[in-house]
């Protein structure tokens, strides 16, 4: 069969913001995508045509740090009700004396629980570099608590690199 037209109308704000996309959609219809920002300017709520809803909640900050699909459709970011919640923590650790960076994802994925399940973490060493030849080190920490540790270290005699990736056992 025939597809529908392709156009795609944007409607932006004073500041510039996207608030409004509309496309075609199946069997004639009007695909819409409305966006929703508070007195700071930051995106809060994402609407669409068959969806529900993406809530946005920010840190002290500013920060992104949580999304919500608003099941429930009370406009309220729910981690004890419905609502799919996703929210990454990026701070600064100590790890045995150096200074890491870490971003943690986790999900509220238990209904009438408000505990997140930490479904992985990064880190990325910022300070204690230089030992033996060690210039990057990163770790990735799934949601069963598995390390990977990716390595590189340079050779100044020889010029080069190497990356050691070390993988959990399985």
């Amino acid at each position: 069969g025939q597809g529908a037209a392709s156009w795609e109308k944007t409607t932006t704000d004073p500041a510039g913001r996207t608030v409004k996309t509309e496309r075609p959609g199946f069997d004639n219809t009007l695909m819409t995508t409305q966006n929703f920002y508070d007195r700071k300017g930051r995106l809060v709520r994402t609407s669409g045509t068959g969806r529900a809803d993406t809530l946005y909640a920010y840190n002290d900050v500013g920060e992104q740090y949580r999304t919500a699909l608003d099941i429930n459709a009370n406009n309220v970011i729910d981690l004890e009700g419905p609502d799919r919640v996703n929210e990454t923590d990026a701070h600064y650790t100590a790890i045995n004396g150096d200074w890491w960076q870490e971003t943690v994802q986790k999900l509220y994925a238990t209904e009438n629980s408000a505990a997140p399940t930490v479904a992985g973490t990064q880190q990325a060493r910022l300070t204690g570099l230089g030992s033996g030849n060690l210039v990057a080190e990163s770790k990735t920490i799934d949601i069963s608590g598995n390390t990977t540790v990716a390595d590189s270290y340079i050779d100044p005699s020889t010029h080069t690199e190497t990356r050691t990736i070390d993988y959990p056992d399985s």
